[in-house]
């Protein structure tokens, strides 16, 4: 499976995904920062799949993606459309 997460730049993407997804709390998990500067540039997969915890398929590995987020300052239309 594949469990990607999109938004708007700057809300919150990839520490959902550090804190939630991964329960990773300290320096482990994708980068974030207190700055306006977004930290993820493209899309970034997680170096591990993980396990499903859906008990209708408790064996499957799941692909974790963080993506740039949307409508950046330095960014156009046309870079959305191809994130």
């Amino acid at each position: 499976g594949v469990v990607s997460i999109v938004g708007k730049y700057r809300t919150g993407k990839s520490f959902f995904i550090n804190r939630v997804l991964l329960d990773e709390k300290k320096k482990s998990g994708f980068n974030v920062g207190p700055t306006i500067n977004p930290c993820t540039k493209g899309l970034w997969l997680w170096n591990k799949t993980l396990e499903s915890s859906n008990p209708d398929h408790p064996n499957m590995k799941v692909l974790l993606i963080d993506t740039e987020g949307f409508a950046g300052i330095d960014e156009n239309a046309n870079h959305d459309t191809r994130i």
